[in-house]
């Protein structure tokens, strides 16, 4: 799997995004230079352990001594040098005293000495820091200065007065079985003395949910639900950890979280906000399983641990889903496609009281490759966090709580997933299983406040290489919401002098973007804007403007290059016949891409643009009202592409994931939304009661036949049933 395993200088390490949770500055390291591949577009080397800076591949120094400190930003780690420059690693990176620990808070000054610092490459010997300080204000400081956050999940007070409790639950030896894909359920009653506890007049608060994985091959990812009625008393045959055949029951159905690879601990708030657990009896967790290899035998045992208080704190923690689509069989990410995007605005509203961003988790499958989540408020932007190297086995969530960002109602949430199908040869679904793919980008805030909603609209399209994702609602707009309002940047006029020159330098960007593009539309947006506000608008501005808009207008048309990165070869058509070329291959994509030409080249790979999916398309959802910036002049649309019919492979066999999903998406001119579980179920019920007739009416049997479909078994399972009614109704 991506990322896993990483053979470097010392053997084997694990390459983890997350691991720049544990360094000073990790996230604002520059580019060392043109020897060094994968870095950012923003101009930043992510990937500091490696010989890449878009990680991956083989340790570099840095790495090494890394691993060899534990993955720790220990007194002596920072004060080694990795690539023996001369400089320590602290030094590089800006913690030139070893201050630094991951979640404390050192002194204002210190902190604003890091903020900035030089801060360069510590594998790199070439790339060396021009920022120092004197010794004497190292000497200044010590380890009393540094405020450190109180270790585990409890506070110092919680501990001092013996309100903490923790226990643990773990499946019941569960043999997993030889199937691809398998969706298993297991229940508990809360332990008894949970119950005694938290019973009654008395309340307990849940601090933290960490996971316990036993078979880490197999287990893909589990979701956690409490339970309001005890299961003891509700069946006979009831023994902790037990798997269930049927989906999470009707007193199961309080949501507590879930764990996927590199996200543990997976509830785990800040130290002023628990989570009341008035009622709770038990829990439900339904575990996917992944075992592609059909392998028998494997036993697992996995669970997880509980923490709670019987204090409550002061906050509660809240969640947006700025976008979750999780099983929706009629979405698809086509084959080929290096950088293909599904995305979604949303306007935040019912924010009642002060509110504070906490975090941002992403989740995706094994095609993700870059998450995103921005805010945008009065024209201007504020990135959340943006993953360009993202890896499937490392989902943590990044803690953006010190940065102090408020939400406020009006505020536009981009949500961003990015794929790489490349080495697909066929159509990817958004599902269940791990080879199909999904979408979530989620913000945690405080305080929880029940009235606080988002809503908005998705869209897909393709990126070229250079895009910058956080400029999608720029420079892929979604065709039926009015342009973004952006602010004026007057950087791109004291960037170039003057007004002309700065026009001109959009001119020369448009000019070659018949290859690039998304340089063009930022700059004119942002001269467009800084001339709408100013007062001197001169005809000679006027008439350069009304030049650029040609050159855009003409880019959006299609001239040369389409905007989705594509392009037609005017040379192909169908196999002995002429007249059937890209544009013909356009009118009915889903059964013509696969047709080849004379010399055997499929439509695929020759009609690009006529085999992509169409132009973004969704249905907007209405959003608040808001004060609105002076008019401009709109920059146009991308004109749709040729659509092509909706294709839908096969049906949902465990919908669970697409519970209360949200995300409403319009595909080939028709609306359809993500699929909550209800409907999936409904649908799937009336897909096999439709087959198991066709089955009997030709056999000529004249017969009503009643199906029980489980909802949670596998792909495998569903076949072998639909193979069992056929045997019954041929004989």
């Amino acid at each position: 799997m991506r990322g896993a395993l990483l053979a470097g200088a010392a053997g084997l390490a694990q390459a983890m995004p997350s691991f720049r949770e544990r360094l000073p500055n990790a996230y604002g390291v520059e580019c060392p230079g043109d020897h060094w591949e994968g870095c950012t577009s923003t101009g930043l080397c992510m990937g500091l352990g490696h010989t890449q800076c878009a990680g991956g591949g083989a340790l570099g120094a840095f790495g090494v001594s890394f691993l060899q400190h534990g993955y720790e930003w220990t007194t002596d780690m920072c004060e080694d040098d990795a690539d023996g420059d001369g400089q320590s690693n602290g030094r590089e990176l800006g913690d030139p005293c070893c201050l630094w620990e991951p979640r404390a808070t050192l002194p204002a000054a210190y902190e604003a000495l890091m903020a900035s610092w030089h801060k360069t490459h510590p594998g790199d010997p070439t790339h060396t820091s021009r920022s120092d300080v004197a010794d004497a204000l190292c000497d200044a400081y010590g380890p009393d200065d540094v405020v450190r956050e109180h270790p585990g999940f409890f506070t110092p007070n919680e501990t001092a007065r013996a309100v903490n409790y923790s226990y643990e639950l773990t499946v019941a030896n569960y043999e997993i079985p030889a199937w691809r894909t398998i969706y298993a359920d297991f229940i508990w009653d809360a332990p008894q003395e949970h119950m005694d506890r938290c019973a009654g007049e008395h309340s307990c608060y849940l601090v933290g949910l960490e996971a316990i994985i036993d078979e880490s091959r197999h287990v893909h990812h589990y979701i956690l639900n409490g339970c309001k009625e005890p299961w003891a008393a509700a069946r006979d045959d009831y023994s902790p950890g037990m798997a269930r055949e049927v989906g999470f029951g009707v007193g199961c159905r309080w949501q507590f979280g879930g764990w996927a690879p590199g996200k543990n601990p997976f509830y785990e708030p800040p130290k002023t906000a628990s989570r009341d657990m008035s009622g709770l009896t038990g829990f439900s967790m339904q575990v996917h399983y992944d075992n592609p290899d059909e392998v028998a035998g494997v036993v697992d045992a996995s669970g997880f641990r509980v923490h709670y208080a019987t204090e409550p704190r002061e906050h509660v923690l809240g969640s947006i889903r700025g976008l979750r689509l999780s099983v929706d069989f009629g979405m698809l990410i086509p084959p080929k496609r290096k950088r293909w995007f599904l995305t979604r605005t949303c306007y935040v509203s019912g924010v009642e009281e002060d509110t504070i961003i906490q975090g941002v988790g992403f989740h995706a499958h094994l095609l993700g490759r870059e998450m995103y989540s921005e805010l945008w408020r009065d024209g201007t932007q504020v990135d959340l966090q943006s993953e360009e190297s993202w890896y499937f086995d490392d989902q943590y969530d990044k803690d953006i709580s010190s940065r102090g960002l408020r939400l406020k109602n009006g505020d536009m949430l981009q949500s961003t997933c990015v794929y790489d199908s490349s080495d697909r040869d066929e159509d990817t679904y958004f599902g269940p299983e791990t080879s199909d793919e999904m979408c979530w980008v989620t913000l945690v805030y405080l305080p929880y406040q029940r009235s606080i909603a988002c809503d908005g609209a998705s869209w897909n399209g393709v990126l070229r290489d250079g895009d910058d994702p956080r400029l999608i609602p720029l420079t892929h707009p979604h065709p039926d919401q009015p342009p973004l309002e952006v602010a004026c940047d007057t950087s791109h006029f004291a960037k170039h002098g003057t007004d002309a020159a700065a026009v001109d330098a959009v001119n020369e960007a448009c000019a070659g973007s018949l290859g690039t593009g998304q340089e063009c539309v930022v700059l004119l947006t942002h001269v467009e804007r800084c001339y709408a506000a100013r007062d001197d608008q001169s005809p000679r501005l006027a008439a350069r403007l009304a030049v650029l808009h040609g050159i855009l207008d003409d880019l959006k048309a299609g001239v040369g290059v389409a905007p989705g990165g594509c392009e037609d070869d005017g040379s192909w058509h169908k196999r002995n016949v002429p007249g059937k070329d890209c544009a013909w291959v356009a009118l009915a994509a889903a059964s013509r891409c696969g047709l080849v030409s004379e010399n055997d080249v499929a439509a695929r790979d020759a009609c690009l643009c006529a085999c992509d999916l169409e132009g973004p398309t969704a249905r907007p959802a209405p959003r608040p009202t808001r004060a609105r910036a002076p008019p401009v002049a709109p920059v146009a649309a991308p004109t749709p592409r040729p659509s092509r019919p909706t294709v839908y492979k096969r049906p949902s066999t465990d919908p669970a994931l697409s519970a209360n999903g949200e995300t409403t998406v319009t595909y080939n001119g028709k609306r359809n939304r993500s699929k909550s579980g209800d409907d999936m179920r409904d649908g799937l019920f009336v897909f096999a009661f439709v087959l198991v007739l066709l089955l009997v009416l030709l056999q000529g049997r004249k017969r009503v036949i009643q199906v029980r479909f489980n909802m949670s078994v596998s792909r495998a399972t569903v076949l072998e049933k639909a193979s069992t009614l056929r045997e019954r109704s041929e004989r």
